[in-house]
Order: C-alpha cells, then structure tokens, then sequence
C-alpha cells in the first residue's frame, strides 16, 4: 500500500469519531400508576445529552380503563398530553423532545422527571422514582370536634433496578371513644377500621410484604398512592396529607443507567413490555397508533 493510500485511510479513522453523534449518560425513572379501580398503568422517562442538547422522552401506558375514553396526563398537576383509550380501555402517550417518529412533542418546559414527582393518567396517580431508587412519604393529623386525634403516614420505597415498589398506609388513633370501631375513608371509598382499646387509642397499618412485619394487613392492588392534598377520613377527623419533600425533592441524576437494562420492573407490571422510554415497545394500543414502531435515533 502506497505511503499516499496510508495517509488517506488514517485520515478516515481519525475523522469517523468527529462525525459520530455525542451522547452523554441517560437519566431514567419510572412510575407505577394506581387508582381506586381496576385501572393500572406505568409511567417511564429518559433523558440524554445528544450533541449538546437534552433529548427527553416520556411515555405512559394505561390499561382497564374505560374504553374509548380521552385521559389526560399530567406531571406535578400541569398537563402533559391527553391519550385516548381503544376498546378494551388501554392506551398509551408517548412524547419526545421536539417530537420523533411516532412520539409527540413534549410541552414547553417538561422537567427533568426524579424521585417525588407525581404523574397522573386520569384516575391513576404514581410516584416517580429514579432507577437508583428512593423513598416517599406523606403525613398528615386532624383532631374531631370530640377531641379525637388522629394521624395518617403514607409511605412508598423503592430499592432501585428490579425491585419492586413497597407501600405502608397507617392511622393512629389516641383520645378517641373506647373500644369502638372508626371507620376510615379515602377519596370517599371506606378502606377498614381502626379497632379502640379501653383508653381510645388505636392502630391500623397495612402494607406490601417488603414491609410487613407479619401484623399488617396486606395494601390491596387497588389503593391509591397517596399525595400531597388528599384527604384520608378517620372517624370524624378530616386529615389533609403533606408531602414530607417537594417533588423531585429525591436523590441526584441516576447517569449510572445508561445500560438500557430491561430490569426497570415494578410489583405492578402492566403487560406493556416498556423497560423505559427509549423502548419500542408496542404498549397497549393506545390513540398513539404507533404499532409499536420504535423511537427513532
């Protein structure tokens, strides 16, 4: 090979890299979608440096909702896209910066989704988690007109990649009548009851088995995630929940997941298939009749 030859095939291998596009770690986090019903869903986000610009993709799954209806997504109560529902009452959203191929584009100012931001896909609520994991909680207390005292935690955790989403509910009772049943509600819909002893003061906890410690009632599939503003009713005590941290409030930027690992699981699988946003993942047939045609790069 001629010195000239060697010169020109130097000078390829040296330009290839300076044509490859740059891109930096991808930051995910996830949400697993309850509500009170049967309906059930996930959220997934990703983001990623690509030539000096942040490529943000989001995509939400929802099934068992009802059938041909419009839902509407939003994230820390601002909306984000509205999906509509096929025949058997599953759907998806999916949405990307300045729009590819089959996603939309994502709103003006999306954030940067972390551990505590809230999604919301109609009746279903779900906490955000990095795949690094994170925990959640809300809290709240209320005294009755007859001086009962009431206080309610509610709590999710999760220990990262693989692992499922744990959740404690529990009510506190002091100073309220003896040996009496009260009653508590969520979102209206009655959940159990807290059992007085002879001094008026009692317990109630359930949760998921991560974090059962074997005298809890088990969290039923159908409890909702609980969050800032709602109100959980226990006896005649109205008790407003606060967030213990303001969303996004969670540990820092997760660039450690950059390994496109299908391992993003949640104890409530939705059958979508989507380990995060960059899947191509044909979801649940939603309004955004992508057919399952992956995310252009």
């Amino acid at each position: 090979m001629s010195h000239r030859m060697l010169l020109a095939a130097a000078l390829i291998v040296a330009v290839i890299p300076l044509m490859a596009p740059a891109s930096g770690p991808k930051h995910k986090a996830r949400a697993q979608l309850h509500s009170m019903s049967v309906a059930r869903g996930t959220a997934t986000y990703q983001d990623q440096m690509r030539n000096g610009k942040r490529d943000q993709r989001f995509n939400v799954h929802v099934k068992r909702q009802q059938p041909l209806k419009l839902v509407t997504v939003r994230v820390n109560g601002r909306p984000a896209g509205v999906m509509l529902t096929n025949p058997i009452g599953s759907g998806q959203l999916r949405l990307r910066t300045a729009g590819v191929g089959p996603a939309d584009p994502l709103p003006p100012n999306f954030p940067r989704l972390r551990t505590g931001d809230i999604v919301t896909a109609g009746n279903m609520v779900g906490i955000v988690f990095q795949t690094d994991g994170g925990s959640f909680q809300t809290t709240g207390e209320a005294t009755a007109d007859d001086g009962m005292h009431a206080s309610v935690i509610y709590e999710e955790q999760n220990a990262g990649v693989g692992s499922p989403i744990e959740r404690h509910f529990e009510v506190t009772v002091t100073g309220g009548p003896p040996e009496q049943a009260i009653p508590i509600f969520v979102h209206d819909a009655f959940i159990d009851t807290v059992f007085t002893d002879p001094a008026g003061n009692g317990t109630f906890e359930m949760s998921t088995p991560g974090l059962n410690d074997g005298d809890d009632a088990l969290i039923p599939d159908d409890f909702p995630s609980l969050v800032g503003g709602d109100v959980v009713d226990v006896g005649n005590a109205a008790v407003t929940l606060v967030q213990s941290s303001p969303p996004g409030g969670g540990a820092g930027d997760d660039d450690s997941s950059d390994d496109d690992s299908s391992a993003d699981g949640d104890s409530g699988d939705d059958g979508s298939g989507d380990d995060d946003s960059d899947d191509g993942s044909g979801g649940d047939g939603g309004s955004g009749g992508d057919g399952g045609s992956g995310d252009d790069d």
